[in-house]
């Protein structure tokens, strides 16, 4: 990412999802929760960077990874990206892994499973903090949501 330390003076990977309204859109907004909760990343908001704004926008080229993780090959999240000329990130596909857009969002644990594993592959090359099951299906209450030291938003 750019020289820019608006995130924090720590390494920071910052998560987007697209939160769409289908499976796989659900999908990769749950696995972006939990993968805040379990400490791998924040969970950044995708409407502040489609909505331009320049402090979250700030924040996310600042950061020393960006993981976009869209549902279906519609693109929707790298879309939004990609009109903030952010250039620099990591990008999943959660139709790519086989999973089958549908309009339920009764989502299995499997499929949860098989894109955590996926996006940890994206950001490190392997599948660290294997055990995940105290951020399974949790509530955001225990994520943080923002940075708290030295970032130029205080909405995560």
């Amino acid at each position: 990412m750019k020289d820019n330390n608006c995130c924090s003076a720590s390494s920071t990977t910052i998560i987007l999802a697209c939160s769409g309204g289908s499976n796989v859109g659900q999908i990769t907004n749950e696995v972006a929760k939990l993968l805040d909760i379990a400490g791998e990343g924040k969970f950044f908001c995708l409407a502040g960077i489609g909505g331009h704004i320049s402090g979250m926008i700030a924040s996310v080229e600042g950061c020393d990874k960006v993981l976009v993780l869209d549902g279906c090959p519609m693109a929707c999240a790298k879309k939004v990206v990609e009109a903030a000329n952010i250039d620099d990130y990591e990008y999943l596909v959660i139709t790519d892994l086989g999973i089958e857009k549908v309009h339920d969002f009764r989502l299995s644990e499997e499929h949860l499973n098989q894109v955590i594993s996926a996006c940890r592959v994206a950001l490190n090359g392997s599948t660290i903090k294997e055990d995940t099951n105290e951020a399974k299906l949790v509530e955001t209450a225990g994520s943080s949501g923002s940075f708290s030291s030295g970032g130029c938003c205080s909405c995560g």
